[in-house]
């Protein structure tokens, strides 16, 4: 099994990361809590880095991280996934109590019509 700080490093190199730049983000003062990890062999990561690192890395699977287990991202995949559609019209012969939210990805201007019960609109 692979030691944790080579997932690590996978990760970084993912995000284009530098150590500096990693350990900046998680707001540390100093490189070394961090670079220990690559330096010393299976050196493993406090149960306080482990946090920092979910709070600012929610894409991260940290059951990955730990144990090796799963995908690296969160609820994805590395390869790409094919788009849901709705067919607004046959939901709203099924249900006309329904709404649409438009959800746009503007990454690559991707509209999505999401159904959404009216009633949780009204005004009490």
């Amino acid at each position: 099994m692979e030691p944790i700080a080579k997932r690590l490093k996978s990760f970084l190199q993912f995000k284009g990361l530098t150590t500096t730049a990693f350990t900046r983000t998680l707001e540390y003062n100093s490189c070394e809590k961090v670079a220990r990890l690559f330096r010393v062999p299976g050196a493993k990561p406090s149960v306080d880095i482990l946090e920092d690192i979910g709070k600012h890395f929610e894409e991260l699977n940290l059951r990955w991280l730990i144990t090796g287990y799963g995908e690296m991202l969160n609820g994805t995949s590395l390869q790409p996934v094919a788009k849901p559609e709705t067919d607004k019209a046959a939901v709203e012969e099924q249900n006309p109590q329904l709404l649409f939210l438009q959800t746009v990805n503007t990454d690559d201007e991707y509209v999505h019509h999401q159904p959404f019960p009216s009633f949780l609109l009204k005004e009490s």
